[in-house]
């Protein structure tokens, strides 16, 4: 099974659980019921497993569908951390520094940003802060 099957359905199943209903569920997640049920139930014949108990006017997760919950949510919490640490790191800037000028006076006026991009990690190990 390849790893975008395993995912597929998670979403919805945990928007579902959450919400103990497959309409609030599709709402949320802009599909349509019968979307979020069938994705739900292809969900359950890949694991093998039943996930919720349905009844005309109740939803709620099995013993197995309860574990399968929380160990789905702690995924998603980790892919959102991943994707936090992942936009974080562009917002950095990265790369080499350089600055040419022919004016001898540059870095009295310059030293003092060099400075602080290096204290920032933006400046890599070459550069030589300190004051003159």
């Amino acid at each position: 099974m390849n790893p975008n099957e395993r995912l597929s359905g998670l979403t919805p199943f945990v928007y579902a659980a959450r919400s103990g209903s497959f309409a609030a569920a599709a709402v949320q997640l802009n599909l349509t019921p019968s979307a979020v049920g069938k994705s739900v139930a292809r969900m359950e014949q890949r694991l093998g497993t039943r996930l919720f108990e349905r009844t005309t006017r109740h939803l709620s997760l099995t013993d197995a569908g309860q574990a399968y919950f929380e160990t789905c949510l702690r995924v998603l919490n980790d892919l959102t951390d991943a994707q936090a640490v992942l936009a974080s790191h562009a917002l950095t800037p990265m790369g080499r520094l350089r600055i040419i000028t022919g004016v001898p006076s540059w870095r009295h006026y310059s030293s003092e940003a060099v400075c602080a991009a290096r204290r920032r990690n933006w400046v890599g190990d070459r550069c030589s802060c300190r004051r003159n």
